[in-house]
């Protein structure tokens, strides 16, 4: 497994896709902070668990 708690995400990121990441749903929190992410496209396996209770207001630009 990867260690995702040391990836930085650049704030300019404007598309992003997740494909057999198996993040946690927690990581969600942290993207959807990103102040000019306008397009997230969850594929298979993005996430695990069952569902995601989001800590923060989500997703201000996303299209």
């Amino acid at each position: 497994m990867y260690d995702w708690s040391l990836v930085t995400i650049p704030t300019t990121l404007k598309k992003l896709k997740l494909y057999r990441t198996y993040l946690s749903w927690s990581y969600l929190d942290i993207i959807a902070e990103l102040p000019n992410l306008e397009v997230l496209k969850l594929m298979f396996n993005a996430c695990r668990g069952e569902e995601w209770d989001p800590n923060v207001s989500v997703f201000t630009q996303l299209k």
